[in-house]
Formats: C-alpha cells, structure tokens, sequence
C-alpha cells in the first residue's frame, strides 16, 4: 500500500497495514482476533478505525496481537539481589518490621510493669503541675506585698514599708520569668 492510509478499514486491509507498518506478515484471523477482544477500535460497521489503531495496538512478537503499553511484564526482581546503595532490600525491610514490632512488645512490657506512662496521661499531669504553679507563682507578689506591709519595719524610725514597691517588683521579675518559661520552656534548666 502507497500513499496515505485510509482513516477506516475493513480487518483485511488493516492486516496488511499493520503488517507493513509492523515489518511482519498479519492475517485478517489475527486482527479479528484483536478485534474481538477490544485491543483495536472499530466503527459501527466493524471497520478498523486506524489513526487509533495505529497509535494504540501493535502486535506482540509471540504472535498474539496487543496493545502498546501492555508489552511482557518486567523480569521479577530477586529479592536477595543487592540493591543500590540507600534502597532498602526487601530482606532489610523485613529486618526494619521485625524490630519495630520487637519495640513495640518490649514498650508494652514496660506499660505492664509500670515502667511507662501513657503520653496523654504524662501530658495530662504536666499541663495540670504547669497550670497549679502558674497560679501560685502568680499570687507571689501580693502575698510578698502582704507580709512586708505586716513584718517590716523601717529600722532607724520603725515606721511599716510601703509593701506596694516591692509587690511591683516581684511582678514584674515574675511575669518576665513566666514569659521566658513560655517562650522556651527549657532555658530556665539550661541555665542553671
């Protein structure tokens, strides 16, 4: 065949097409075959579409017509077969599964024993420890400004002093504390 293809084609003609195309005698039986289950596009009248056919099916080299991109499946991969260095072997993954299980019977071990404590219920009490010494570093100043004003006493005259002051002061080096302590609660350890 010369010239341009025609854009629709009885199963006969399309054999010697894609014969010609393919480099490799097709018979109409073969081409009927693919037909019939679905590999190449027909019209109505069971004609071969061939723009479509063409770019979607071209025929196995054992001799079954298919479509492109349905070519033999890939060699299987030997699972003892070194990988490339940094991918993981399927015999390593394994490796990593086991452990992880090991890890997780000896934490539920643990739980058992008393060892561990739930994360909740350990964030659960922090934030209640947390929320207490909040409250009670917050209440310092007034209590401080309560007890100077009642026991201090000016030593040359005897006169009280003014609990206000100092009250003032601890607040403020208290709300600086607590700002820091939220900021990042482990530099006020990192200090010490």
């Amino acid at each position: 065949m010369t010239g341009k293809p025609k854009d629709r084609m009885t199963t006969g003609e399309y054999a010697e097409h894609a014969g010609t195309l393919h480099g490799r005698k097709l018979t109409r039986q073969a081409i009927d075959a693919a037909v019939k289950r679905g590999d190449i596009p027909v019209d109505k009248l069971g004609r071969v579409i061939v723009s479509r056919a063409d770019r979607e099916w071209a025929p196995s080299t054992k001799g079954r017509p298919r479509r492109d991109g349905q070519d033999a499946p890939p060699p299987p991969i030997a699972l003892d077969a070194p990988a490339a260095p940094g991918l993981p072997t399927a015999g390593r993954s394994t490796q990593v599964i086991q452990s992880i299980k090991a890890a997780r019977e000896v934490a539920a071990w643990k739980r058992e024993q008393g060892q561990l404590i739930e994360r909740a219920t350990v964030a659960a009490m922090l934030g209640s420890l947390g929320r207490r010494l909040r409250e009670a570093v917050e209440a310092m100043p007034l209590q401080l400004q309560a007890a100077c004003e009642q026991r201090v006493r000016c030593a040359s005259c005897g006169s009280a002093i003014d609990g206000r002051l100092i009250g003032i002061a601890a607040e403020q080096r208290i709300a600086e504390a607590l700002a820091l302590i939220a900021d990042d609660p482990l530099a006020a350890l990192e200090r010490r």
